[in-house]
């Protein structure tokens, strides 16, 4: 079993994954829950308090556990590591942007000097267009 911070840690990643989430829905959620951990390990009558009965069974049923140890292989299968937005190796240029994202996937080290790096950012389920565009742009890059 993992630590209970790591666990924490990674209930982002689990949250991310969860089907019919939106990054509005996950910050009203954490409003209410105040974190992913106590989102997804909240009882089933809680989550009716605060959600719509579909989306609260869904939750209640979800093996959140199982989507982060899955989620940690295929992260250290290809080397990655899980930065989150209040941890301080987390790129404050990404920081800066309006609704940046919770957490990133990080290859390497980010360095200082990498303040003028240019990141490719996609989405998980990419058309193939969109990966032909963002092999393109990263090729020119």
């Amino acid at each position: 079993m993992k630590a209970a911070g790591d666990l924490e840690r990674w209930a982002w990643v689990a949250v991310a994954v969860l089907p019919g989430m939106t990054s509005a829905r996950v910050r009203a959620l954490l409003e209410e829950f105040e974190t992913p951990a106590r989102l997804l390990e909240a009882g089933l009558h809680r989550l009716r308090q605060a959600l719509e009965p579909e989306l609260a069974s869904r939750i209640s049923e979800f093996d959140w556990q199982a989507v982060v140890a899955e989620q940690q292989a295929r992260a250290g299968a290809v080397g990655a590591e899980l930065v989150l937005a209040e941890e301080p190796e987390y790129p404050v240029q990404i920081k800066a942007i309006p609704s940046a994202p919770p957490f990133l996937f990080v290859r390497g080290e980010i360095r200082d000097e990498d303040a003028l790096a240019v990141a490719v950012v996609g989405s998980r389920r990419p058309t193939s267009y969109g990966i032909q565009t963002a092999e393109r742009l990263a090729g020119d890059l």
